[in-house]
């Protein structure tokens, strides 16, 4: 974000493949959101710092999760939208 308050947004967008891999091995295999069992199949990165925030595809901001958590994640901060998670399952 520049001083204007505009947000400038990485060109890169998606995570590739092989970045995709190595997180997934480093988190155990598990996804990132839930801490259930991830079959790679299934697993996409995710930004932790939003891309529509800001957030860069780099690895320092890449997290491997379910695809469907992806998905319902949408822009949000990948750190709160855990939070929420837990907090559902907790509830249940």
């Amino acid at each position: 974000i520049d001083n204007s308050g505009i947000v400038f947004l990485d060109s890169t967008r998606v995570f590739p493949a092989e970045m995709v891999e190595q997180v997934w091995r480093q988190q155990g295999k598990k996804c990132w959101v839930t801490g259930k069992p991830l079959d790679i199949k299934d697993a996409v990165g995710g930004h932790i710092v939003a891309h529509a925030h800001g957030g860069r595809t780099i690895k320092d901001n890449c997290m491997v999760c379910h695809k469907d958590e992806n998905s319902n994640m949408g822009s949000m901060d990948a750190i709160s939208y855990r939070q929420i998670r837990r907090e559902e399952r907790l509830a249940a």
